[in-house]
């Protein structure tokens, strides 16, 4: 057994555990609890929370990885799942030292991290429209109260999911959410490689038809806080005398305005355009009425 100091860091004793078990080793809570010098407790908790991300199966004492995960998880495995659900950028460095430091108890102390709202997915229609994806099945679903039949290439992610699909040979985007009676057709479709050339390219612009464009003013008084990192894929800031900032953007859904202006009262105003600050006082209106 190795020093049993050197098993005292969480991460060590997990990255261990981890390559057992990729090593497709079947691992016993006893043998374990003597290696590591720990509690038959904690090994439970590495097992059931720490670890619970694995494909684990247990009998009795005894615990194992499912064979469709052996020999398949490290490091990258981390990395690659940091940058698809984009979370890479808030760490200074995604190397394999930092990871292990990451993971470590003590280290875990030092950070707080608050992340803003982000969207549930029903997992069961996320799962269905990427197998859609990769088999070229075409989907139906109903949208803004009309029934859709596309060709789906790719689930989009900014804080909102999206599908980007081809209807009616034009490109859209669908407010995930919004997404009812969701089906995967028998019909296929053949991939158009300019569609998928353009989609890849991850330019944001090109993800809509037709982006709605805003103007909303920060005022001075939330001026610092909103300069910290952009809020929108495509904004241009203007900052006058007195230190407020007026804010011009393109989103693919008024949503995004609406929610990102209704979350940042009292220091967002809305300016244009005029047809959404009318909502966005119908929606104001409606909320003052219901809660006081």
């Amino acid at each position: 057994m190795n020093d049993s100091a050197s098993h005292d860091k969480i991460a060590t004793r997990l990255a261990q555990i981890l390559l057992k078990f990729n090593n497709g080793e079947r691992l016993s809570l006893d043998e374990l609890v003597a290696e590591f010098n720990v509690s038959e407790r904690t090994i439970k908790r590495d097992l059931n929370e720490r670890l619970s991300f694995l494909p684990i199966k247990s009998q009795g004492k005894f615990y194992e990885l499912e064979s469709y995960a052996l020999g398949k998880l490290n490091y990258k495995d981390i990395k690659l799942f940091a940058t698809l659900s984009g979370i890479k950028h808030l760490y200074p460095v995604l190397d394999d030292k930092f990871i292990v430091d990451l993971l470590n108890q003590k280290t875990q102390q030092t950070m707080l991290i608050a992340p803003q709202h982000y969207q549930n997915a029903k997992y069961e229609d996320f799962e269905l429209i990427a197998a859609a994806i990769l088999n070229q099945n075409q989907i139906s679903f109903t949208y803004k109260n009309k029934q859709r039949v596309v060709n789906p290439y790719k689930l989009f992610n900014n804080s909102i999911w999206y599908l980007i699909a081809v209807e009616d040979e034009k490109i859209k985007t669908f407010n995930f959410s919004n997404i009812l009676s969701l089906k995967k057709l028998e019909s296929k479709f053949n991939i158009n490689k300019k569609v998928q050339d353009m989609i890849d390219s991850q330019n944001s612009q090109w993800f809509s038809n037709s982006l709605l464009k805003a103007k909303f003013i920060i005022s001075k008084a939330g001026a610092s806080y909103f300069l910290r990192k952009p809020f929108f894929k495509n904004q241009e800031i203007k900052t006058f005398e007195n230190g407020d900032l007026e804010v011009s953007v393109a989103c693919d859904y008024e949503d995004e305005i609406l929610n990102f202006i209704k979350s940042w009262i009292p220091y967002a105003r809305l300016v244009e355009p005029l047809e959404l600050k009318d909502k966005l006082k119908i929606q104001l209106d409606e909320y003052v009425k219901n809660s006081f």
